[in-house]
């Protein structure tokens, strides 16, 4: 039987997720499991009281696995199912929407809630001290989606570039301002943050 999983660092995002698969799948809340992605900093107490307080929330059994990952900045949840079809439904249904974008240049809503998202769930920002440089980065492993992320990006005028697991996402003055319009990491605060500080500080001026 195949494994169907969802990540993501917010734990509304996951309910949400859990919601609507039960709703119209009919998936039962029992059947999910989950694990944490951990960065190596984190105690194992302060694993256990993350676990216990997601578990908690979603209704879902306190058992659970958990790994390390330098791509994290703290943690974040995997809720996983062994559910062959709904991993068929979910990865046909985003191979077809990818390349109806790509193709045809549709659902262009549906492209900027995508990559905001994307950016939200699996996305992080680094600024160095002086915050005279900004890099923005996408976590993604497998290439046929990163190419497809790539592309969509693109078709908003947003250039990037794939190294191994990861898109490395242009912070030029243009990028920025789209991205700042399409409230770019709303909900992660750490990186919404960082993202202002990089823009007041490069792109707006006092006289």
């Amino acid at each position: 039987m195949g494994k169907f999983d969802f990540t993501n660092i917010f734990i509304d995002e996951n309910n949400l997720f859990v919601n609507i698969v039960e709703k119209y799948f009919g998936i039962a809340r029992s059947d999910w499991k989950f694990g944490l992605i951990c960065n190596k900093k984190l105690y194992p107490h302060d694993i256990n009281r993350i676990a216990e307080e997601f578990s908690s929330k979603l209704r879902i059994k306190l058992k659970f696995y958990h790994t390390t990952s330098t791509t994290v900045t703290n943690f974040a949840y995997n809720i996983y199912i062994n559910s062959t079809l709904l991993n068929l439904i979910f990865n046909k249904v985003l191979k077809i929407l990818r390349k109806e974008i790509i193709n045809y240049g549709i659902f262009e809503d549906f492209c900027k809630g995508f990559i905001m998202k994307d950016l939200l769930g699996d996305g992080n920002i680094n600024i160095n001290k002086d915050l005279t440089s900004m890099d923005i980065v996408l976590s993604e492993e497998e290439q046929q989606s990163q190419k497809d992320i790539k592309n969509i990006l693109a078709k908003f005028n947003i250039n990037s570039n794939i190294y191994l697991n990861k898109l490395d996402i242009s912070t030029k003055f243009d990028s920025c301002m789209w991205f700042l319009e399409n409230d770019l990491f709303i909900g992660h605060v750490n990186n919404r943050n960082k993202f202002l500080k990089y823009i007041s500080h490069n792109f707006f001026y006092k006289y």
